[in-house]
This record gives C-alpha cells, sequence and structure tokens, in this order.
C-alpha cells in the first residue's frame, strides 16, 4: 500500500512518531483535553497553536490576535491561557513577537507520555468520565488566515465530498458565468473593501468598453505601485475613493513611508538627545536602583536571528521625572529577558508601555531589571541630570514639568 502524505508532502508512515508529526499533535492535544486542570479556553489555544506547527522551522508562530480571533477570546485571556499552558509544561516560548513578527512556539510533544505516566490511563480516564462538562467559549465563525498552513488544519482539509457534477448531463459543458466589467475592475484594483461604495461609483461613472479598459489598466498599474512600495493594504485608496477622484488620469503614488515610524523618527531626531544614552552611567552608581516608567519602543534593526530594540524610559523620584534615559537592548538576550518578566511577562512588546520596573546597575557596572509593587523599598536618592542647554528645570528635557502618577 502506498503511504499518504500529509500537507508538507511527508509519508505519515515515515513520520508519525516523529515531533511535530500529525499523529504527535493529535496526542497533544488528547492529552490536554483530558487534563482537568485545563480550560476550554486553554484547549481551544493550544489547538490553535499546534495547528500552526511546522517542521520546516521547528516552532509555531501565532500572534495572541490571530489566537484571539482564531478561539473568540478576549487578548488577555489568551495571555492568561498561553501562561498556564507553560506553567503546566505544555509549550514554551522559543522567541518573543516584536512588531510584525509574530511570537513562536515550541510545544512538548512527549506531553501525552509524561502526563498518562505520572496519571495513569485509568485514573485519567475515570476523572474524564465524572467531570462535569465545562462551557465551550464562544468561537468566531470565521477563522483568520494562520501565518503558514499546517497540521490539523491541513490533514481536515483534503476530507470532504466531491463536488457535484455540472447539470445536463456528463456530456454538455457547463455554461460560462456571465462577465460583469465592475468585477474585472474589482479584482483587478486589489484592496476589496466597501464593494457596495465603489460598484455605486462605477455606476454613475457608466463607462464605455474603451473608458472601462482605461481604467482597468489604470487600475492594474496602481495595484502594481502600492505592491512594489510594500504599502500596507490599508494605506491603499478605496477604489469608491479611486473612482471618485478619477485617480485613473493621475500619476501613480507617491513611495509609501509608515507614518508611526516617521513619526517616532522625527520625534526622537528633535527631542533626544546624547545624554539620554549616558543618563544611567552618569546618574547612577553601581549598586544603586532607580525607579523607571517604560514610555516607548522602536524597532531598529530585524533579521531571522535576531532583533534590536531601542527602549525608552523615564526616571522617577517621589513621583516626579528626573530624568530619561534610552537603553539599546537585542532580543534574545539575558538583558531582554529580564526587562521582559519585570514588565509582566506579556508576550508581546506592545504590552511594555506604560510598566514600572526597578533599573538596577551592578557592582560590576552590568545593568538588570526587577518587576516594581507597593511593598518594595524606597528607590535610593538619585542624583538629577544637569538642566538642558537654555533651560533652567532639569525636567523640561525629560518629559516636562509635575509628577507622573503612578
Amino acid at each position: 500500500m502506498k503511504p499518504l502524505a500529509n500537507a508538507k508532502g511527508q509519508s505519515t508512515t515515515a513520520t508519525e512518531h516523529e515531533p511535530g508529526s500529525l499523529l504527535a499533535q493529535w496526542k497533544l492535544v488528547e492529552a490536554a483535553v483530558r487534563d482537568r486542570r485545563l480550560s476550554r479556553g486553554d484547549i481551544a489555544v493550544l489547538f490553535r497553536v499546534v495547528d500552526n506547527y511546522y517542521q520546516r522551522y521547528g516552532n509555531s508562530r501565532a500572534a495572541p490576535s490571530y489566537l484571539a480571533a482564531g478561539t473568540g477570546l478576549t487578548r488577555r485571556a489568551v495571555i492568561s491561557s498561553i501562561k498556564r499552558l507553560r506553567a503546566l509544561g505544555y509549550l514554551e516560548v522559543d522567541r518573543i513577537g516584536s512588531g510584525t513578527r509574530p511570537t513562536e512556539y515550541v510545544p512538548n510533544w512527549r506531553m501525552h507520555e509524561d502526563f498518562t505516566s505520572i496519571r495513569g490511563e485509568a485514573q485519567i480516564t475515570s476523572e474524564v468520565a465524572s467531570a462535569s462538562p465545562q462551557v465551550a467559549p464562544e468561537v468566531n465563525t470565521t477563522s483568520p488566515k494562520p501565518a503558514y498552513v499546517a497540521g490539523l488544519q491541513a490533514g481536515l482539509r483534503k476530507q470532504g465530498p466531491a463536488p457535484p457534477p455540472p447539470l445536463g448531463g456528463p456530456d454538455e459543458p457547463p455554461a460560462a458565468p456571465a462577465r460583469d466589467p465592475f468585477d474585472e475592475l474589482w479584482n483587478a484594483y486589489g484592496r476589496k473593501q466597501e464593494r457596495n461604495k465603489a460598484k455605486a461609483e462605477y455606476q454613475k461613472l457608466d463607462p464605455d468598453a474603451t473608458l472601462h479598459a482605461k481604467i482597468v489598466q489604470a487600475a492594474v498599474e496602481w495595484r502594481a505601485a502600492y505592491e512594489a512600495q510594500g504599502r500596507p493594504k490599508k494605506y491603499w485608496k478605496y477604489l469608491h475613493t479611486w473612482l471618485a477622484g478619477e485617480c485613473w488620469l493621475e500619476d501613480l503614488p507617491e513611495p509609501y513611508e509608515n507614518p508611526k515610524l516617521a513619526n517616532t523618527t522625527k520625534r526622537r531626531q528633535r527631542d533626544v538627545e546624547e545624554d539620554y544614552r549616558t543618563w544611567l552611567q552618569d546618574c547612577l552608581s553601581p549598586g544603586e536602583r532607580v525607579l523607571a516608567r517604560f514610555i516607548d519602543w522602536m524597532e531598529i534593526e530585524s533579521n531571522e536571528e535576531r532583533t534590536e530594540f531601542d527602549f525608552d524610559f523615564a526616571a522617577l523620584k517621589d513621583r516626579h521625572v528626573i530624568g530619561r534615559f534610552i537603553l539599546r537592548v537585542v532580543n534574545p538576550s539575558e538583558e531582554f529577558n529580564q526587562l521582559w518578566a519585570a514588565c509582566g511577562d506579556d508576550l508581546w512588546v506592545d504590552d511594555f508601555p506604560g510598566s514600572l520596573v526597578w533599573v538596577i546597575r551592578g557592582r560590576d557596572g552590568r545593568l538588570g531589571f526587577k518587576p516594581y509593587n507597593e511593598t518594595n523599598a524606597a528607590e535610593p536618592p538619585v542624583s538629577p541630570p544637569p538642566p538642558a542647554v537654555g533651560s533652567s528645570d532639569a525636567n523640561t528635557d525629560a518629559g516636562g514639568k509635575g509628577p507622573i502618577e503612578i
């Protein structure tokens, strides 16, 4: 018998016992279903992570927003489920997500064996039979597009009934659908949103065959220009706006510049001084610490191996800003992991701003981070930075005057 192949072209007879195979995925989800410590929401999150696993990379890439959309849970509930799954040994975080790169997870494929050997098959079966049913979370009717299709979804998509034969007999070819000129334009332009408005604008124009061909050709050229610039579709013109403005008569769109990144860069070029990068060395002696509020972050450089960030902090003393400093931190690194844990282990760099952390300078001069809580001892005195040029107030260059409410 010829062995079956899964979605990644691998023989199931040869790989059914390998980590990440369909059998390994099924056994891991089975162990989670039998584990009374997990809720239905935890199991739904685990299923999405496992289903997104790809053996070529050895991990599963899934952002919290993707998991939330796929399970019907809130983003905070997804993060809580991930923490619970990690604590119980079902998952490990291989790399934290940043920017457009999702978090990478590594499932524990031996969890089924470990769970069965510790608890015992008979005990597990009796517990499952006596357990009261849990209420499943509401799941969205539309599933988001995953980073890549693999695992259980790929296996299920191969099944299903064959499409019915065309009507009219086996020898009669199916009738060709009527060609709608607007559909040709709709598919050519590429941004498929606000269809009703776009169709209304097209019907107002009521173009003849020559004008229609000209509009479609311009839509193809605009789409190619957008794609060549790498512009996200949310920054493309809507088709109805494009038609109402007669943009097919205009030049192609200008190159795209991310407004958030551009504004951040301009702001930092204007506000950030060189002493922001040396504030800790100048004002924090070895063995001392300072309370800091995480303000903002910017991704400087990213590739498959590492991501480099600039993290912006305000130093606090008696609820007042006494300084401002910026740290260049690389992920993965021990320094990044400490900061991640101090900010609350929320699995996403976007969650860092607003966090309060202790920044500690060790006896050897190296920096460390610890979480802040109300029981912490009062922070040691920190000398304020020298006033900015042209200013008599040390706080002017550090985010303005006045206290910051904590």
